[in-house]
């Protein structure tokens, strides 16, 4: 088990992570709709509201911390939700290839 310091201290590097859109990725917004198609895959992707928050603030390189805190005041949801859910939503996109830290 990590320390308490330690714990803050990869929780405060993580808030400090940037993420930009890979170049490979194609995406759109359409009628304030972002659509995501994949290089190796055939599905169209569409994010819901708050996916939509996270991806224009991916597209304009914010901090993970500042998009967690846009996620918990726009939608009034705790803030450690708001990080939880932020950071499935990133992880998942890095799996895929469809951002990259920076």
């Amino acid at each position: 088990m990590l320390g308490e310091s330690k714990q803050a201290s990869i929780v405060t590097r993580r808030g400090e992570e940037r993420f930009a859109v890979s170049p490979t990725i194609a995406h759109r917004e359409i009628n304030g709709r972002v659509l995501l198609l994949l290089p190796r895959d055939s599905n169209l992707y569409a994010f819901n509201e708050p996916g939509r928050v996270i991806w224009r603030a991916v597209v304009r390189k914010r901090r993970t911390a500042d998009i967690a805190a846009t996620i918990a005041k726009t939608f009034g949801i705790p803030l450690a939700r708001a990080q939880r859910d932020v950071r499935d939503l990133l992880d998942d996109l890095l799996r895929r290839g469809a951002i990259r830290r920076i």
